[in-house]
């Protein structure tokens, strides 16, 4: 039997912030939803950039907006995912959420951080794409739960089929 999990996905895309939080989270839910059989739902800021990737891409991608902690609380109650993975800019200032109380208040199993490392016993796991410096990697190579470097890359379905093709390049 296949282990499927309800999943909400906060992220966020504006003018200022562009659309590499959204669109790489767009990335992860489709692999989800399409491999994994996960419901995936998605917590995004008020705009109307982040608000348009999501419906241009049609049946995949539910929404509910949610900028602040008690909007995102309030969200995860609703729906009831078993985990909640977040991919924002910034985790302090504006956003300053508090993992134990989301994790206490609307009873979520585990939360997931991209990007972002914070010293939090209430986040469970914390994925770093892409290519970390030696002391980044020396700091956290035992450390169950941080994943880091290249192979944790969410990369896009057409470009993962994509050929390579050698180009002959002038001197």
């Amino acid at each position: 039997m296949l282990n499927s999990h309800k999943i909400m996905i906060k992220t966020e895309a504006s003018e200022q912030i562009g659309l590499g939080h959204i669109r790489r989270m767009m990335t992860l839910g489709q692999y989800l939803n399409e491999n994994k059989n996960n419901g995936v739902i998605y917590a995004i800021n008020k705009d109307e950039i982040a608000k348009t990737s999501l419906e241009e891409k049609g049946y995949l991608y539910d929404y509910e907006y949610a900028e602040s902690e008690e909007e995102l609380i309030k969200i995860i109650k609703k729906h009831k995912p078993d985990i909640l993975i977040i991919d924002v800019q910034k985790l302090d200032s504006n956003t300053n959420y508090n993992f134990k109380n989301i994790k206490e208040q609307a009873g979520i199993n585990k939360i997931i951080l991209v990007d972002k490392y914070v010293e939090n016993d209430s986040v469970d796991l914390m994925i770093i794409q892409g290519i970390q410096d030696h002391k980044f990697e020396e700091k956290f190579k035992h450390n169950s739960k941080v994943i880091f470097g290249l192979d944790c890359v969410f990369i896009n379905t057409e470009f993962a089929k994509a050929k390579k093709k050698e180009i002959q390049v002038p001197y």
